[in-house]
């Protein structure tokens, strides 16, 4: 009834346990251990318990006794701590029942990271917090998470973090899953769990980088569900110089009139993720300046091997693999596949390539015998096999000759025809072939296509 302050309760107990006055220092210690989320009955105990009220009874002949722990927050004191750790991110001291709540849901099938995560998505904590800065929110999990301040190196490294395109949820996930959190957990015997990523941006954070990056060369950052549409197009059925393209093709990039040299520099960042090189730099703006194209350097940075390594270490699969991944492993399932598509018109000629051809086949999956052999031959190429498109001609119905294309694969020492248009126009088979074989086109070959 007298209401006193914690600093003189813990100085009474001092007085009336130990027949002492308690130094400064003492009772700081014990308003620390307090102050963690333990109940005034933790502090009893620990006195009761203590060598010196122990030697102090022994010395007047009487026996100890002791002080039983009843609520969870004494019994288990450091996920207390955990607890409250976790209501300072709220600017509040949780209450006593609050603490032993969270304590016996933590230990009955919950864990650490769901403690937390309850915390930072609760009500109470969005209305505080729905205009919080990035540094604001990252300091609020070192408080949740470590029960302290971060340093501002600390702050900046986790930003960029951000900055890559990924969601604030993903930086929960790093959090729970690092070795201070889960030593942490430990000492409080529970369990550290984990935080499930649910949007693809934080799922595939390289690609998500790769989208942030693109949308550098537009001079602005990208909202969420931009960053998290174009990572889903790209890890489902597009490619990174699909994405790429998007920037680089769309209207907005057109309207910024970009100098040669501001579009070299402009490849370097969406393409490579980094800054251009002198050397490079220097290489491709002559190009641009000496009549080359910026589709074809572009087409340039998409083949090169530094690109390819990058989209193989952040998952993104080339669109040959993809559909084999769905066919199988097999020449002839490929052959099908590339046979199976709707003919549509095209252009019939040779100097796309078949890469280009190829693209076009994998991303619209219709075309005419060019789409259709340079789809084929991809993959054949994938499967190990020395593909060739070639580029040439069939005798027409009406007279003459007409373009054509179809790939050669030379197997145990002999060439042989695949036609994926012959087996997708006549519903004959056109698989693996020979020049001249009855009931096949009289091709007239040309040229192997590049």
């Amino acid at each position: 009834n007298r209401q006193h302050s914690d600093e003189v309760y813990i100085a009474n107990l001092y007085q009336v346990f130990l027949n002492r006055t308690g130094s400064s220092s003492e009772i700081q210690h014990w308003l620390i251990i307090y102050q963690q989320g333990v109940s005034k009955n933790y502090l009893m105990h620990g006195f009761s318990n203590s060598t010196e009220f122990t030697n102090l009874c022994a010395s007047y002949g009487v026996t100890r006794g002791s002080i039983a722990l009843t609520e969870e927050r004494d019994k288990y004191p450091n996920v207390a701590k955990m607890v409250v750790n976790c209501y300072a991110v709220l600017d509040r001291t949780p209450s006593g029942s609050e603490i032993n709540q969270w304590i016996s849901k933590t230990r009955n099938g919950g864990s650490g990271t769901a403690l937390v995560k309850n915390i930072l998505q609760s009500r109470e904590y969005q209305n505080k917090s729905k205009n919080a800065s990035d540094a604001d929110y990252i300091a609020d999990l070192y408080q949740a998470f470590f029960g302290r301040s971060c340093n501002t190196s600390e702050v900046q490294s986790w930003k960029n973090v951000l900055s890559n395109g990924v969601s604030r949820n993903y930086l929960m996930a790093q959090f729970a899953s690092s070795a201070e959190f889960k030593k942490t957990c430990s000492a409080g015997g529970i369990s550290s769990g984990n935080i499930t990523l649910t949007e693809e941006r934080d799922k595939h954070p390289g690609v998500a980088k790769m989208v942030a990056g693109c949308y550098q060369i537009l001079g602005r950052t990208p909202a969420g569900t931009e960053v998290e549409n174009w990572v889903k197009k790209t890890i489902t059925t597009g490619s990174g110089a699909e994405l790429a393209d998007g920037f680089f093709k769309s209207q907005e990039y057109h309207n910024k009139n970009t100098s040669n040299a501001q579009y070299v520099n402009d490849l370097y960042t969406a393409i490579f993720g980094r800054t251009a090189d002198s050397r490079g730099f220097s290489s491709w703006k002559n190009a641009l300046d000496n009549g080359t194209s910026r589709d074809t350097v572009r087409n340039a940075f998409y083949e090169s091997a530094e690109f390819k390594q990058l989209c193989k270490k952040n998952g993104i699969v080339d669109k040959k693999n993809r559909y084999l991944n769905q066919v199988g492993w097999d020449l002839k399932a490929a052959f099908q596949w590339s046979a199976g598509m709707k003919y549509s018109k095209y252009t019939a000629t040779a100097a796309p390539g078949t890469e280009y051809y190829a693209n076009y086949g994998f991303t619209c999956k219709t075309g005419n015998c060019y789409v259709m052999a340079a789809t084929f031959c991809e993959m054949a190429r994938e499967l190990g096999y020395d593909a060739k498109q070639i580029s040439g001609s069939v005798p027409l119905r009406s007279g003459g000759y007409g373009p054509h294309s179809w790939v050669e694969i030379e197997i145990n020492g002999t060439t042989y025809v695949f036609d994926p248009d012959f087996t997708n126009e006549t519903k004959r088979n056109g698989y693996q072939i020979t020049y001249g074989q009855s009931g096949t086109w009289r091709y007239n070959r040309g040229s192997v296509m590049n």
